[in-house]
């Protein structure tokens, strides 16, 4: 992954998890401080507030029956980072494919 699109992916971790995320993204970090990172914190989220956890899950846009089956499984909440990470990442990509300054102008459209 590029530095650009790494550092994307964090902001925008940011923008969805809100002011709990604080990943001390210094260069170098790996994939599974991350991973780590993440998993903590969406734990923490569940424990203190169910709410506010559902809340990042759909802003987040992981099915609810994915979540259902993943709040099953033993390691839950690593796996669920995982799918966080992904989800988060594939957003990234989706954006910079599809940017405003791609596009034509618009009186040429019209012509």
């Amino acid at each position: 992954m590029s530095d650009i699109l790494r550092e994307q992916t964090l902001q925008q971790l940011g923008k969805d998890l809100g002011t709990e995320w604080d990943f001390p993204g210094a260069e170098g970090w790996a994939y599974a401080d991350l991973r780590q990172y993440t998993a903590t914190l969406l734990e923490k989220k569940f424990q203190r507030d169910p709410g506010g956890f559902m809340q990042w899950m759909y802003r987040i846009d992981i099915p609810e029956q994915d979540l259902r089956r993943l709040l099953k499984t033993a390691d839950t909440f690593s796996e669920l980072a995982e799918w966080v990470i992904k989800r988060e990442f594939l957003k990234v990509l989706l954006r910079n494919k599809y940017k405003i300054e791609d596009l034509p102008d618009m009186p040429d459209l019209l012509s």
